[in-house]
């Protein structure tokens, strides 16, 4: 990595920091210590104390299977202040207020970071009775209809579906990749995703892509709700709601194909 030139304000770690910082924005898989180190010319005691400095300040976090560290939720609080009025969170925002007016119950927004999905902005419903979700907030793609969402609409899905993990909190939980394969399939054919109690027993979501510009994947829109207020008869209708919305929001982000 290229070398800043020497001012006599320079701060080496800090710099150093940062260039952790830039290389994990291009890896979504992360890097283990011993391949960032490497790859930034630093040595490896150095690229441990600043990934270590990094992890407690959330701005970095670890897998402790891989060992691999990658961008933390913390930095998405950042990314999100500083994007400008086009940015997903400010294009969502006047589709949400309406769109909880409409239905009541409680409405987010999120986008993928590595092989999880992360909520970027809520809105909390009307009802008695809500279920509250803070920004920074990590879900698994294969279980959640916000994950699925947005799974289904990656590029590299294929890629994906071989390589996530399939954590299986309740008995409705995807269990195999042939089964996370179909149910992508469906959801690219409807336009919308479903969770029925598969990451919390008891709690349903309803899910759909936004896209940007270019028509790529730029983040989800999505309800979630107890199942007595979300009956499995409304998915459908619930379902094109959302995909609507979505659409509507794409729209507001430079897409021209809804």
């Amino acid at each position: 990595m290229k070398r800043r030139s020497p001012s006599r304000y320079h701060v080496p770690n800090l710099e150093r920091a940062l260039d952790l910082v830039e290389l994990l924005k291009d890896r979504r898989e992360g890097l283990t210590l011993s391949a960032a180190a490497r790859e930034l010319g630093i040595s490896a005691n150095m690229a441990y104390r600043v990934a270590v400095t990094l992890a407690g300040r959330g701005y970095l976090e670890r897998d402790p299977e891989s060992r691999r560290y990658r961008l933390g939720a913390r930095l998405l609080g950042l990314g999100t202040a500083a994007a400008d009025r086009r940015s997903l969170v400010a294009a969502a925002w006047p589709v949400l207020k309406a769109l909880r007016d409409e239905i009541r119950e409680s409405l987010f927004v999120g986008c993928r970071v590595g092989d999880e999905g992360v909520v970027l902005e809520t809105l909390p419903g009307t009802e008695p009775f809500v279920i509250d979700v803070h920004p920074g907030t990590r879900y698994p793609l294969s279980n959640t209809a916000p994950g699925k969402a947005l799974l289904a609409y990656a590029e590299d899905r294929e890629v994906l579906i071989r390589r996530l993990r399939l954590p299986r909190p309740t008995r409705r939980s995807i269990r195999t990749r042939r089964s996370l394969a179909r149910e992508v399939a469906r959801i690219r054919e409807r336009g919308y995703a479903t969770d029925d109690g598969e990451f919390h027993d008891g709690i349903r979501c309803v899910a759909a892509p936004v896209l940007d510009g270019e028509g790529r994947l730029a983040g989800v829109l999505w309800t979630v709700a107890p199942a007595v207020r979300l009956p499995r008869r409304s998915f459908p209708r619930l379902g094109r709601l959302f995909a609507a919305r979505a659409a509507e929001i794409s729209r507001r982000l430079g897409n021209r194909d809804f």
